[in-house]
């Protein structure tokens, strides 16, 4: 059933104007998930997405509950970056998507509201499971693989 809350989630894929494509858009990507979770292996799943920190507590609790179904633990490894470098990273996203001016993106900047982002992640997993690193000191990719404890690092992305 098509609700208020789905024409606020589609709000945020503006290419999709139906709401019969948006139901079967999100099915499957959700079963596509679990198909590749379920063939992983060993067991180690790593998604990542920069979008995850605009989820709501809503989101958050959908999603938790998709991964209960398939894994043991989730482990959240959230990168901030420095006030300073987010609203400038956020005011060239917002030239580059919207058509924006710079000047008048830097102007009134928006601000990166860290709690709020990440708030309902603390709140969806032991606190031992949540981990926040500074975005921007030195090779990320680096530095997760090393949050993992991995031997060998997770090869960058070209």
């Amino acid at each position: 059933m098509w609700n208020e809350a789905d024409a606020a989630e589609l709000a945020r894929f503006r290419w999709i104007d139906d709401p019969g494509a948006f139901a079967r858009l999100r099915a499957e990507t959700r079963d596509g998930l679990a198909d590749e979770i379920e063939g992983a292996a060993p067991q180690d799943v790593i998604v990542s997405a920069e979008g995850l920190s605009d989820f709501t507590p809503e989101d958050v609790n959908r999603l938790m509950a998709f991964f209960a179904l398939h894994v043991d633990r989730v482990r959240v490894i959230a990168y901030a970056r420095e006030p300073v470098d987010w609203m400038n990273s956020a005011a060239q996203q917002g030239t580059k998507w919207s058509g924006d001016c710079l000047e008048d993106s830097l102007a009134t900047p928006r601000k990166p509201r860290y709690q709020k982002r990440f708030q309902p992640f603390i709140d969806a997993v032991p606190p031992e499971d949540f981990i926040l690193r500074a975005f921007g000191k030195g090779d990320v990719v680096a530095d997760f693989s090393q949050v993992l404890g991995l031997s060998k690092p997770l090869a960058s992305a070209p």
